[in-house]
């Protein structure tokens, strides 16, 4: 299975609606898409949901395509129904290629999780969560420490022995070998989130 995930501080300036140009949401939502943000109850949480889905999805593709680029408008969102008040499940549409989704919605935060897998894969092997910056912690820094002790503590992997290169993707190192877990990083103002594709019998063999 392949993993992608993204996070959005709904408290950084940047999700402001009136910070945005008029024509990025042309730019970056296809017309159905943009119906749909301007209709839902709350066009902002809507809107950035969407993009996180985008963002998620695009980082599953380039495991799969390096050369790649994020074309916002080409990752087509789907929103299928709700587990939850505040989780949304659907896909992410890419050529032909169709990416499952979840995504959770917090007051502070929305985080996107696509997954793209062989038959018999499924979600639930997936360690993901969304932890809050230390302040004046480098980002990429925060992210990668908290999917260590995140991993460590599911696999039971010594603590001191496990990291995570600075790669693209990122690797999963364990003594300095490559352990093969599939690990997605996000950062956006003060969170920092990561989402691990773990297989069905835990430590990776």
């Amino acid at each position: 299975m392949l993993v992608g995930n993204d996070v959005v501080d709904l408290f950084d300036a940047e999700t402001d609606l009136d910070a945005l140009h008029q024509r990025f949401a042309e730019r970056v939502f296809a017309g159905d898409e943009r119906r749909t943000i301007l209709s839902s109850a709350d066009p902002r949480l809507a809107l950035w949901t969407y993009w996180a889905a985008k963002e998620s999805a695009y980082k599953v593709v380039r495991k799969i395509d390096r050369d790649a680029i994020f074309a916002p408008s080409a990752f087509a969102v789907e929103i299928e129904g709700r587990d939850g008040a505040r989780r949304l499940r659907g896909s992410v549409r890419y050529g032909r290629r169709r990416i499952g989704l979840k995504v959770q919605q917090s007051g502070a935060w929305i985080h996107a999780l696509a997954t793209l897998g062989s038959p018999g894969s499924h979600a639930d092997f997936v360690l993901s969560a969304v932890t809050r910056r230390p302040p004046r912690r480098d980002p990429s820094a925060a992210a990668r420490a908290g999917a260590v002790r995140a991993l460590s503590r599911e696999l039971g992997l010594p603590l001191e022995g496990l990291r995570i290169a600075r790669t693209r993707p990122p690797a999963v190192l364990l003594r300095g070998r490559d352990i093969g877990l599939d690990l997605s990083l996000s950062h956006h103002g003060r969170w920092t989130a990561y989402a691990a594709a773990l297989p069905p019998a835990g430590m990776p063999g």
